[in-house]
């Protein structure tokens, strides 16, 4: 086969909008110390650069490395021009701004050496910076290995996973986009099936996510936009603490019966004074879900996410480079359950012992040995659960009962309970706990 020579013709839009042949004549004999200016666009304000090398690539053209004047803390990446994009003011084919202008200005060589020392500099401290950067992101996946090893169920396929997003969207520039600011893994699973339920109760883990929880929704009022029209909506109600929705349909009714009622005694005033209704009409409660299916191109998949909220609960295949997350932070998937205070584990006659976990307001029993499957069966239906963390069979006090059951199994003489019921919240901490080991 035979070398052939590429040639390479450029062109560009001209003047009346039309492609024509690029011309390079402005910039091709430009010199180091030359400073062209930038003539800007909506991501990049304009400003004016150095010339401080140029080369030759061939058939691509010249191309320069320019130096930012008014940017001089930001050189460690000096920013590359071609000679096609360089223009004078009064060249025709100019259509727009976007483009490189040649200026009387220019800087001497010594000038030029400092400007290439000085990006030297900060290329020099760059790159140590992303060394360091790079060891300890090294450092953080070992540790976060071996955390995976302890802490995610063997067989874990994918994570749930929650993310601060931070909304980069511009509405003036019609730019759309976003970036995960942090990331946290709530739970291991062992499937890569999208189930909210599974979600909701991983996202209980943490406080930043607990909104997005079981039975969790938001609900907003919407303001009705005329009193006999039930189908156009003048915008959503805004209460004075700046909300816009609630989680609960029940918090939504009673801000909804706030606003009424306060309408309704300015309106009863006596003398009567003008005043501006908070809901002219009355309003309505509108149910909007948390749980999106964006499972279509573009799209963001199955995910939690309250409007206006941040935290983004969602599931994503296990791999490597989650071990770095998983070390910053894990106190979650590590619940400690307090130690036992009164009173104290008394041994019966049959090796099991009774305790009153006093902070959790439960009863538990521990076994030296697995039971026989009559007594597993028994404690089942009688609504006692497994606690892997724990070690034991455990289960809410209720003025006596549960205690009395637990002492009889154990072989100890009745005694009297004096709890306040079961605490609401124990079952959640522990289906918490139960998700965070994919239970």
């Amino acid at each position: 086969m035979n070398d052939t020579e590429t040639t390479v013709t450029r062109f560009e839009i001209g003047a009346k909008g039309g492609l024509v042949k690029a011309d390079d004549s402005a910039g091709r004999d430009l010199a180091p110390g030359a400073v062209i200016h930038w003539g800007g666009n909506m991501g990049s304000p304009s400003c004016d650069y150095c010339i401080v090398s140029r080369f030759d690539t061939g058939s691509f053209g010249i191309m320069f490395d320019c130096y930012d004047l008014d940017n001089p803390g930001k050189n460690a990446h000096l920013h590359r021009v071609d000679a096609y994009n360089i223009k004078r003011e009064d060249d025709p084919a100019i259509w727009h701004s976007q483009h490189f202008f040649i200026t009387a200005r220019t800087c001497a060589p010594a000038q030029v050496e400092e400007y290439w020392a000085e990006h030297k500099r900060q290329k020099a401290e760059r790159d140590e910076k992303n060394a360091q950067a790079k060891a300890e992101h090294a450092k953080q996946t070992e540790i976060g290995r071996e955390l995976w090893a302890k802490l995610i169920p063997p067989g874990s396929t994918h994570v749930i996973i929650a993310e601060r997003i931070h909304d980069d969207s511009d509405i003036q520039t019609d730019y759309f986009g976003e970036h995960t600011t942090k990331t946290v893994i709530l739970a291991g699973s062992k499937h890569g099936k999208d189930l909210f339920a599974e979600m909701r109760k991983a996202a209980l883990l943490i406080p930043e996510t607990e909104h997005l929880g079981p039975g969790c929704d938001e609900w907003a009022i919407m303001k009705k936009a005329h009193s006999d029209n039930y189908r156009t909506w003048n915008g959503t109600y805004t209460a004075e603490d700046e909300r816009e929705t609630w989680t609960t349909e029940a918090e939504a009714q009673a801000e909804l019966d706030k606003a009424l009622a306060a309408d309704k005694a300015d309106n009863d005033r006596i003398p009567f004074e003008p005043f501006c209704p908070r809901l002219p009409w009355g309003g309505e409660l509108r149910r909007e879900a948390i749980e999106h299916r964006e499972k279509y191109s573009m799209g963001k998949g199955y995910y939690l996410q309250a409007r206006g909220k941040s935290w983004r609960v969602s599931k994503t295949a296990a791999c490597d480079g989650l071990f770095s997350t998983l070390a910053a932070r894990y106190d979650h998937l590590t619940p400690q359950r307090p130690a036992p205070t009164a009173p104290a584990p008394t041994p019966s006659a049959t090796g099991a012992t009774v305790t009153i976990n006093e902070d959790k307001n439960g009863v538990e029993i521990r076994f030296p040995s697995k039971p026989a499957a009559a007594v597993l069966a028994d404690l089942k239906a009688h609504g006692w659960r497994w606690s892997r963390f724990g070690g034991c069979w455990y289960h809410q006090r209720n003025g006596g009962t549960v205690l009395d059951y637990a002492r009889k199994l154990a072989g100890e003489p009745a005694g009297k309970d004096e709890s306040q019921g079961p605490d609401p919240f124990d079952m959640a901490y522990e289906d918490a706990c139960a998700a965070a080991c994919g239970l």
